[in-house]
């Protein structure tokens, strides 16, 4: 089996099937059952629906009256001719946990994301690789003894959907935004020790609520090492440490992020994401300013950039939002957020950010603990 043939038919599994009006609670069972589910609109296809669908709308609390279709996401559909290496770049693009399988214009099922991860293995398309050339870094840390709405609070100021959890200068364990949707969705839920008290995200530390012993991974382990505890334990991310200190996460989406990186051709690999018909337009202005940036931080340091990763995203509002990431052939990476109402400004700033932050670059750590028990580092 190599990268370029197409996707094997037992990569395909079974899943179900809802229309549009259908109440989202009702799915949660079944998403939970089969990864991922398909949701129609008038019998033709409308998207799918995983946990991270539901959570990216942010829903702390799901009701009856809420229909499914607002939590499909549109992605693309596989087909028999779609390649290994092609899936690989979907899930990447889209960051869902499966994707649609067709035949003759059928969805006959799901390809989850974990047979891509084992055929990553099993073609050892990553085996030169190390932990480091994959992991996002730096690190956003809370303390154990802060309370959940904290830990909201830092995911949403900086667009990250995990925190590492730390007491006493130790790393405690991991908390994630899908954690607290699923702890939270039944606003109801009495303390057990306490039948008058109610959990809200204010009186609830998140020692209570987090991963406790969370895996980790120092950060010169081979990478198929990562990715089989990926595999084989069915989770979505690691700790990264380096003498037993945090200094970074590696999850999934990292590890095909740096597939798409090697099918990437271009001298600095440019890896845009998220563009619709409106910003595709100016994917060749976008390409070329972070061009110049590679070209910048190339020449001011020995330090040399692998690949540039970005995602932009635009709402109806005409709000930009793009994610960026910075990975080097050596010391991981660094990563930025800007938002904006304009294209060029947002896209600007968000250069400075991940140039400023290569520059000053030494060793990336967790810092300590400052103010509001929330550390960005």
């Amino acid at each position: 089996m190599r990268a370029i043939e197409p996707i094997p038919s037992e990569f395909v599994s079974q899943t179900v099937t809802y229309d549009y009006k259908d109440p989202v609670t009702q799915a949660i069972s079944k998403v939970k059952e089969y990864t991922a589910v398909i949701v129609n609109k008038n019998n033709d296809y409308y998207g799918i629906v995983d946990d991270r669908t539901i959570v990216r709308k942010g829903a702390l609390k799901l009701h009856k009256r809420q229909s499914i279709g607002k939590f499909a996401k549109k992605v693309p559909l596989l087909d028999r001719s779609t390649t290994i290496e092609k899936a690989i770049l979907y899930f990447y693009y889209e960051g869902v946990k499966a994707l649609p399988y067709t035949e003759e214009n059928k969805i006959l099922g799901i390809v989850k994301r974990t047979e891509m991860l084992k055929a990553i293995l099993s073609l050892h398309l990553l085996s030169e690789y190390k932990v480091e050339n994959a992991m996002t870094s730096p690190v956003i840390g809370i303390d154990a003894e802060a309370n959940v709405a904290q830990a909201k609070a830092a995911m949403e100021k900086n667009k990250v959907n995990r925190l590492i959890v730390m007491k006493n200068g130790s790393l405690y364990g991991i908390i994630s935004f899908k954690d607290i949707v699923e702890i939270f969705a039944k606003a109801t839920e009495r303390s057990p020790q306490r039948r008058d008290y109610f959990y809200t995200l204010s009186n609830t530390p998140v020692s209570s609520v987090c991963q406790k012993g969370v895996l980790a991974i120092e950060q010169d382990s081979p990478l198929e090492e990562a990715i089989r505890e990926f595999v084989e334990r069915n989770i979505s991310s690691l700790v990264v440490t380096k003498s037993d200190k945090p200094v970074g996460i590696i999850t999934v989406r990292d590890v095909f992020g740096l597939i798409a990186s090697t099918t990437t051709e271009e001298e600095n690999k440019i890896i845009i994401s998220g563009l619709d018909d409106y910003t595709k337009e100016y994917e060749e202005d976008i390409r070329a300013e972070l061009n110049d940036m590679v070209n910048k931080i190339n020449r001011f340091s020995k330090i040399k950039v692998d690949y540039v990763t970005v995602n932009v995203k635009r709402s109806r509002l005409r709000n930009y939002e793009i994610h960026g990431k910075v990975v080097l052939k050596k010391g991981g990476s660094v990563a930025a957020l800007s938002t904006g109402y304009s294209l060029s400004s947002v896209l600007k700033d968000l250069v400075e950010k991940l140039y400023n932050e290569v520059k000053e670059r030494k060793e990336l750590v967790v810092a300590k603990f400052k103010g509001n028990n929330i550390v960005v580092t």
